[in-house]
Protein backbone atom coordinates (compact mmCIF):
# COMPACT_ATOMS: atom_id res chain seq x y z
CA UNK A 1 0.00 0.00 0.00
CA UNK A 2 1.43 2.86 -0.60
CA UNK A 3 1.21 6.43 1.31
CA UNK A 4 -1.05 9.17 0.22
CA UNK A 5 0.52 12.76 -0.47
CA UNK A 6 -2.52 14.56 -1.18
CA UNK A 7 -2.08 17.91 0.48
CA UNK A 8 -5.54 18.55 0.65
CA UNK A 9 -5.68 15.17 3.16
CA UNK A 10 -2.88 17.14 5.54
CA UNK A 11 -4.67 20.53 5.61
CA UNK A 12 -5.49 21.81 9.12
CA UNK A 13 -8.83 23.68 9.98
CA UNK A 14 -8.33 27.66 9.64
CA UNK A 15 -9.97 28.18 13.13
CA UNK A 16 -8.38 24.67 14.81
CA UNK A 17 -4.92 26.39 13.33
CA UNK A 18 -5.24 29.43 14.78
CA UNK A 19 -6.20 28.34 18.34
CA UNK A 20 -3.88 25.51 18.21
CA UNK A 21 -1.78 27.04 21.08
CA UNK A 22 -4.59 27.42 23.58
CA UNK A 23 -5.65 24.40 22.40
CA UNK A 24 -2.82 22.20 23.72
CA UNK A 25 -2.83 24.60 26.85
CA UNK A 26 -6.38 23.33 26.89
CA UNK A 27 -5.58 19.90 26.98
CA UNK A 28 -2.11 20.06 29.55
CA UNK A 29 -5.41 21.71 31.85
CA UNK A 30 -7.11 18.91 31.69
CA UNK A 31 -4.38 16.87 32.25
CA UNK A 32 -2.92 18.91 34.94
CA UNK A 33 0.27 18.20 36.60
CA UNK A 34 4.06 19.57 35.87
CA UNK A 35 3.69 19.71 32.34
CA UNK A 36 1.06 22.60 32.67
CA UNK A 37 2.43 24.64 35.48
CA UNK A 38 5.68 24.98 33.45
CA UNK A 39 3.57 26.05 30.65
CA UNK A 40 1.69 28.71 32.68
CA UNK A 41 3.55 29.74 35.30
CA UNK A 42 6.01 32.67 34.92
CA UNK A 43 8.55 34.21 36.27
CA UNK A 44 7.83 38.02 37.82
CA UNK A 45 10.23 40.60 36.45
CA UNK A 46 11.52 41.09 40.04
CA UNK A 47 11.76 38.45 41.39
CA UNK A 48 15.12 36.78 42.33
CA UNK A 49 16.98 33.59 41.37
CA UNK A 50 16.65 32.28 44.36
CA UNK A 51 13.17 33.16 45.10
CA UNK A 52 11.97 31.39 41.63
CA UNK A 53 14.50 28.34 41.44
CA UNK A 54 15.25 27.91 45.35
CA UNK A 55 18.71 28.42 47.04
CA UNK A 56 20.96 25.01 46.23
CA UNK A 57 23.06 25.55 49.53
CA UNK A 58 19.62 25.22 51.82
CA UNK A 59 18.90 21.70 51.61
CA UNK A 60 14.68 21.48 51.34
CA UNK A 61 14.78 24.87 49.97
CA UNK A 62 12.20 24.90 47.45
CA UNK A 63 11.86 27.69 45.18
CA UNK A 64 8.42 29.32 43.84
CA UNK A 65 8.69 27.27 40.69
CA UNK A 66 8.75 24.13 43.05
CA UNK A 67 6.33 25.21 45.35
CA UNK A 68 3.36 25.83 43.01
CA UNK A 69 0.69 23.25 42.59
CA UNK A 70 -2.64 22.80 40.63
CA UNK A 71 -5.94 21.90 41.91
CA UNK A 72 -7.49 20.53 38.50
CA UNK A 73 -10.65 22.07 38.64
CA UNK A 74 -10.53 21.70 35.03
CA UNK A 75 -10.33 17.72 34.09
CA UNK A 76 -13.21 17.51 37.19
CA UNK A 77 -15.10 19.48 35.01
CA UNK A 78 -14.69 17.69 31.73
CA UNK A 79 -14.84 13.99 33.32
CA UNK A 80 -18.45 16.00 34.29
CA UNK A 81 -19.42 17.07 31.00
CA UNK A 82 -18.09 13.51 29.45
CA UNK A 83 -20.62 11.99 31.65
CA UNK A 84 -23.45 13.95 30.56
CA UNK A 85 -22.69 13.79 27.06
Amino acid sequence: MSDNTDPRLSRSHIIHAARAAQIGLNLQAVAGGRPYIAARLSRLPFESDASWSGRNTVKGDQGRIDRAFLVNYASRIAAKINQIC
